[in-house]
């Protein structure tokens, strides 16, 4: 086995632990395995990355990783025998694949975002208390849920006084809408009311997919305003009011579909809210 060149560490800087910023000098193929150690490891010191038996994955192989050492038992699969690539093979100018463990998410692109996600229970389409009582339903199914602690969720429905897209804040937004697990469902309001979709909203709030039933309560047209009938502003068992559908296709059925008797039952989206 040749010797491999020193990989030296390059320090971090540290002002507190949220604010850890590489030094200039990584490659760029060090530079995306050190994002990924230092999202899956936020409690690395001011050493640096260097702290043995952090395991990820360099092209499918395993390798422990430990930044600023040369090639050593480490760089060797216990379960092959067969030598790993090590950093030193990706800073002489090869670009890693790097296999990203699914609970950590899509990186961070640094654009705002706001989750939304379909309710896991069907509801009634009325209430004495009409909209209100609906946000509520909302902020309940996102209670215990993992990284919504503390955040806000109203109900994507429009109302005589206020449409959908005004009522969750969507309209003055400049970020994205995500799910929970972090696909983007779309990349800023204006594709969010353009059937532009990037992904359905079929994902509630713990991260489980929701795929009956499928209708919505939303009495709202694909543009985020009011869709006439809306149970008269959800209070009225006897009227109709319009529902979208979580598969919907590209012509806005997420939030205009059909409509259907107040009577009855359907999901509700659920938008954070400002």
């Amino acid at each position: 086995m040749s010797e491999a060149p020193e990989v030296m560490a390059v320090a971090w800087t540290v002002e507190a632990p949220s604010s850890r910023k590489p030094l200039r000098g990584w490659p760029p193929s060090m530079q995306t395995f050190a994002r990924l150690a230092r999202r899956r490891y936020p409690s690395v010191d001011a050493g640096g990355l260097g702290v043995g038996g952090v395991s990820a994955r360099l092209r499918g192989v395993h390798l422990g990783a430990r930044l600023g050492l040369n090639r050593d038992a480490d760089d060797v699969d216990a379960s092959t025998g067969t030598e790993n690539e090590t950093l030193a093979d990706a800073a002489a100018g090869e670009t890693p694949v790097v296999e990203e463990d699914a609970e950590a998410g899509p990186p961070d692109d640094g654009i705002p975002k706001r989750y939304v996600f379909v309710t896991s229970g069907d509801l009634d389409g009325v209430h004495p208390d009409g909209i209100a009582h609906f946000d509520g339903q909302c902020t309940a199914y996102a209670e215990g849920a993992t990284g919504l602690e503390g955040k806000k969720f109203k109900a994507w429905l429009s109302t005589k006084k206020e449409s959908a897209l005004k009522h969750v804040g969507a309209d003055a937004w400049k970020g994205k809408f995500v799910l929970v697990t972090g696909e983007v469902v779309a990349k800023n309001t204006a594709d969010l009311t353009h059937n532009m979709l990037a992904k359905p909203i079929t994902v509630d709030a713990y991260g489980n997919a929701v795929t009956t039933p499928d209708r919505v309560w939303t009495g709202t047209n694909a543009d985020g305003t009011l869709a006439d009938p809306d149970c008269k502003d959800w209070t009225d068992s006897e009227a109709k009011g319009w529902t979208g559908k979580t598969a919907g296709g590209s012509k806005g059925e997420w939030t205009h579909f059909e409509q259907s008797d107040c009577a009855g039952t359907a999901l509700l989206y659920c938008f954070e809210a400002p």
